[in-house]
């Protein structure tokens, strides 16, 4: 229990890593992450850049909260710059169709 903390009444695991997610949970973080990036690549006609970034986590980060998802916001961070380059290759696909 030596990584474990109490915060807001719930016992959190505080080095949990992505991995550790379920696999429903880990889809629907991905879709959230698609998804933003989807809008600012349509909104802005370009490849999003580093602040444009810092939105799209922002917004995921917001709606892992509301689904009551604990997660660190440094794993959804590695997490997106490991997919970053198959988004854009996605998006080109859809695009394309």
């Amino acid at each position: 229990m030596k990584n474990h903390q109490i915060v807001n009444g719930k016992l959190l695991q505080m080095n949990k890593t992505f991995d550790h997610l379920k696999e429903h949970q880990r889809f629907r973080i991905a879709e959230w992450l698609y998804e933003a990036y989807k809008e600012i690549r349509t909104e802005r006609n370009r490849v999003p850049n580093v602040e444009d970034d810092g939105q799209i986590i922002e917004a995921v980060m917001q709606k892992i909260s509301d689904a009551e998802i604990w997660i660190p916001e440094h794993e959804v961070v590695t997490y997106y710059k490991g997919k970053k380059i198959r988004y854009a290759k996605r998006f080109e696909a859809e695009s394309k169709v």
